[in-house]
């Protein structure tokens, strides 16, 4: 389809047309042999796309001038027909028969050419003002007039060229000129000629009235300038062969060439970059002679007029729906809406100028815009202009469900034939290749920016009153999500895989059977099981993991091990069963491994921090024994003791008890096998009834948790735990220990409890081993220091203990089995200052008559003279003691009292003194900020004598009364 239709109005006429007029439905032919002849012409649409005519002539002037008319315009609204003739422009009477001579313009005799301004402005009042000017090129100059009173009047002085001009149009104040072999611009405010570029062929200038520009031809080639000569291409536009003559119409460019061949192409700018040309004719055949020019129609867009020397062609527009649909079918999409736009404004503007009325209004003028638009969107898709057509699709708010059904193989097919169903959709060839993922890049970077548009649209409709409305669009909103994420992840899939997971881990709204499809053809067994996470069907992808770490699925069957762990690790406590159900193979086939379950660090401060205790060492412990008692252990190890379940740190002891009583027991039954020691060695304990047995003595076990093998490892960790931690039962777990022999860890309990005397007992008379003794007296005695209320009287127990000799019945709660009986008769250890004191020849001949008992409480009582209350030890001591005893402990322990006097008496003098010099100083700052009146002193407000009065003093040291205090801050605050 043809988007002008020719129609030929006259053909063979006996006279020689030079020149032609149109307006309205009238048509003026100015001849060669100087008559003027006036058609009418009647116009009618015979189909959509069919025109039929009548042609009338209704006036012949034959003696309208005796030369031919080279040129002639009406100005239609003073009803004046100007023309050029004879190198003279004359004014007749448009409306007379014979078109009357009114007047000419002596001062253009010579004239070549004439061009009409016409500008029409709206006036306060509301009345449409017409400004005429005219332009006579005669020979080298350029004359200017102005229409006024049915006359014209010279406009200013005439502008020198530097040769004839050719053609002349006007735009604003700017006149743009051909010349004979180059183009120039005109200020007619300045006269300043500004030099263009040079031309070759005949100059051809044709004003766009549409956009304010103009198109300059140079041999086959035509140029776009703004209004101020500025190029606005970047190239020429080419057309078949030089244009001989060309116009603007609407937004198009018709120009006529050789052979009276007409083209026409679209004159705005994007089009003009693309594809200009709509339409090309060849009219040779149905003329007498060649076409020589085309001019507009005046009052009549989209109809023009053509002439040969005999012929005459009019060119008339289809009906605005069918321009639109041919531009459409040639994808000049935006030219389409260009002239939808141009046709309402004329026909909202009241502008009747056109044949048909204005398309539409209202929503079918939007609803016709968006389809063309959406059309145009496709076609860019069609041409793989995916960036280009995806931004056209933003612009016009298209759902995202049409746009991704555009790719294959990303929406159901169901689903992307009923989106694509009632489209006209451009053909196009499969997209695959580099073609296909250059388009997904693009379907992704509009997904993304569509998903955080849509998250936020649900955020604001959730935060609104939720109506019934309100809740179906939240339910659209959700379903769109879904189909945007579900599409983004098959796009990840098949540009860039590893964005797949990525998208998977964060809240997505991911279709489950859709993606669970597409990460299976693909193999992506991770992702799958990330998606199943997400999705809370943590079965499902436990079953997988475990297919792969069990039954060999997997290449690295360690590694599917470790990621079946982790799984389990990051569920909550809420699917207790399933970490059991899925854990107890690794556990039995792997326990160390599977162990990691509950006890890696990682994890530790994290989901499984929550799991329910005390139902996991039951399950492990129906498993294993060991497994609970590693996984208590090492739970309350990485809590850095601060659990304050009693029951947890009481299971854990009681499976530590548990471990370790069939192993001490073993152990101490291997010592006594290994016989007596024939060496007498002195045993602190031994009581008066019991000399026989002093003979033999039972050999020393490793100290606790020195022990070979698991059980000094466990009784190591017990007593840390003992040690460290303040949460269990105290005192049932004293009595316990008792039971099992584990003397050691009894005392740290008493210890705990406060029970001191009792602990170093256990350490003096049933281990036998005063070093030990001694450090737990250092220790507790340094924790006493920073513990307010706490007994620091542990050494004075030490010394008690070593003092008196136990009877066994004193004793018979330890002694309750022979492993305990046998503890009680080992050697003696005793702490390297205490062997000293007594190996010291000069203590030996003072303490040898004393029992080993006595011997050792006083080498005591001299180490620890200054932790020790004399009077209290000297009062412990027997009455029978040699004073020479005595003597080994009073001089270091009156010497230290002596020096702690004499330290209290220096600090109680230091601190007066510096009581004193602070007293001083305070004296020295009060003294320095005192005021001395001495009646002369002057108010600084009112400049009277202070004398007695009540006065008041500023930090500046001024004085004021103070009655004259607010007056005078009032001064002081103005003057700043």
């Amino acid at each position: 389809m043809e988007l002008y239709k020719n129609l030929v109005l006259l053909r063979k006429l006996p006279l020689t047309i030079e020149c032609t007029y149109s307006y309205d439905d009238y048509l003026l032919i100015g001849t060669k042999e100087g008559h003027l002849l006036m058609y009418k012409i009647d116009l009618k649409l015979q189909s959509p796309t069919e025109y039929e005519f009548k042609l009338h002539l209704l006036r012949s002037a034959k003696q309208f001038s005796r030369k031919p008319i080279v040129q002639i315009e009406a100005i239609l609204e003073y009803r004046v027909l100007v023309s050029l003739s004879d190198q003279l422009i004359s004014i007749h009477n448009l409306d007379k028969i014979s078109f009357p001579f009114l007047s000419s313009l002596a001062k253009s005799k010579g004239a070549s050419y004439f061009s009409l301004d016409i500008s029409k402005q709206q006036t306060l009042s509301g009345q449409i003002q017409s400004t005429i000017r005219l332009c006579v090129a005669v020979k080298h100059s350029l004359l200017f007039f102005y229409w006024k009173n049915n006359e014209f009047y010279e406009l200013r002085p005439a502008i020198k060229l530097p040769d004839m001009a050719r053609v002349v149009i006007w735009v604003s104040n700017r006149l743009f000129v051909g010349l004979r072999n180059q183009y120039i611009q005109v200020d007619i405010d300045t006269g300043t000629v500004t030099k263009m570029f040079p031309v070759t062929s005949e100059p051809l200038i044709v004003p766009l009235i549409a956009e304010r520009n103009l198109a300059i031809c140079r041999e086959d080639k035509t140029y776009i300038f703004d209004y101020e000569a500025r190029p606005l291409l970047d190239c020429a536009i080419t057309w078949t062969d030089q244009p001989l003559s060309m116009t603007d119409d609407l937004l198009f460019l018709v120009a006529i060439e050789t052979n009276s061949l007409v083209e026409v192409l679209t004159n705005t700018l994007r089009d003009v970059i693309k594809d200009p040309f709509l339409q090309k004719n060849d009219l040779s055949s149905q003329l007498t002679r060649p076409l020589k020019a085309i001019s507009k129609w005046c009052n009549r867009p989209g109809q023009l007029v053509l002439h040969s020397d005999n012929d005459i062609v009019m060119m008339k527009i289809v009906p605005n729906e069918q321009q639109i649909r041919i531009l459409q079918n040639a994808r000049h999409f935006e030219l389409a809406i260009k002239m939808i736009e141009y046709y309402n404004m004329a026909n909202n503007n009241s502008l009747n100028e056109f044949d048909n009325s204005g398309l539409m209004a209202g929503d079918e003028y939007d609803q016709l815009k968006l389809k063309i638009r959406k059309l145009h969107a496709i076609d860019l898709f069609s041409r793989f202009k995916f960036s280009e057509a995806i931004s056209l699709f933003q612009t016009l708010k298209t759902d995202p469900s049409f746009v991704i059904a555009l790719y294959p193989g990303i929406l159901p097919d169901r689903y992307r034939s009923q989106l694509l169903t009632n489209e006209p959709i451009v053909h196009t060839p499969p997209l695959e290749g580099a073609i296909l993922e250059r388009g997904l890049l693009t379907l992704i970077e509009y997904l993304v920016e569509i998903r955080q548009r849509t998250q936020k649209q649900i955020s604001q409709q959730q935060e609104q009153k939720q109506s019934s409305s309100a809740t179906n669009d939240l339910r659209k909103l959700y379903e769109l999500l879904s189909i945007i994420d579900t599409s983004l992840l098959k796009c990840y899939l098949q540009t860039n895989e590893s964005l797949a997971a990525s998208l998977l881990r964060i809240d997505n709204h991911c279709h489950l059977e859709e993606s669970e499809m597409a990460l299976k053809k693909r193999g992506k067994t991770a992702e799958l099981i990330i998606l199943y996470k997400t999705k809370g069907l943590h079965k499902n992808a436990l079953n997988m993991l475990q297919h792969q770490a069990r039954d060999g699925a997997a290449k690295n069957p360690a590694q599917a091990r470790k990621q079946l762990i982790q799984y389990l690790q990051e569920l909550g406590s809420d699917h207790m069963d399933l970490i059991f159900e899925y854990s107890e193979w690794i556990l039995r086939q792997y326990p160390e491994e599977g162990m990691h379950i509950f006890i890696d660090d990682v994890y530790v401060y994290s989901q499984s921090a929550a799991w329910p205790k005390d139902d996991i060492v039951q399950y492990l412990e129906s498993i294993n024994p060991d497994l609970a008692l590693t996984f208590l252990d090492h739970y309350i190890e990485n809590l850095k003791w601060n659990e304050t379940s009693t029951k947890m740190i009481d299971t854990l002891i009681n499976k530590y008890r548990d471990s370790i009583r069939p192993l001490i027991a073993l152990y101490r039954a291997e010592l006594q096998q290994q016989g007596h020691n024939d060496n007498l060695m002195e045993i602190l304990n031994t009581t008066y009834d019991d000399e026989k047995d002093a003979e033999y003595h039972y050999l020393r076990p490793e100290p606790a948790g020195q022990e070979p093998g698991k059980l000094g490892q466990l009784r190591r960790k017990l007593m840390h735990v003992l040690e460290i931690c303040d949460y269990y039962t105290m005192e049932t777990l004293s009595a316990y220990l008792l039971h099992d022999g584990l003397f050691e860890e009894r005392a740290i309990v008493l210890g705990k409890m406060g029970n001191h005397r009792e602990a170093v007992m256990i350490y003096v008379h049933i281990l036998n081993d005063l070093e030990m003794a001694e450090q737990y007296c250092w220790k507790q005695f340094h924790r006493a220091a920073h513990c307010k209320g706490a007994d620091r009287r542990v050494f004075y127990y030490l010394f008690e203990q070593c003092l008196r000799k136990p009877m066994r019945n004193e004793l018979s709660k330890y002694l309750n089995d022979n492993t305990a009986i046998n503890t009680f008769n080992m050697p003696l250890l005793l702490p390297s200052s205490i062997h000293a004191f007594l190996k010291d020849p000069r203590n030996q001949s003072i303490l040898d008559n004393l029992d080993l008992n006595v011997r050792i409480a006083i080498a005591i009582l001299a180490q620890h003279s200054t932790r020790i209350n004399l009077i209290d030890a000297i009062e412990s001591l027997d009455d029978r003691l040699p004073l020479q005893a005595l003597y080994l402990i009073l001089p270091p322990a009156i010497h230290h009292l002596s020096s702690n006097h004499n330290h209290s008496r220096m600090l109680r003098r230091l601190l007066k003194s510096q009581r004193l010099k602070v007293h001083q100083r305070r004296i020295q700052v009060e003294q320095a900020s005192r005021v001395i009146i001495t009646g002369t002193e002057i108010c600084q407000a009112c400049m009277k004598r202070i004398g007695k009065s009540v006065f008041v003093r500023y930090t500046n040291n001024d004085l004021v009364h103070l009655g004259c205090r607010d007056g005078y801050e009032l001064m002081t605050h103005s003057n700043h």
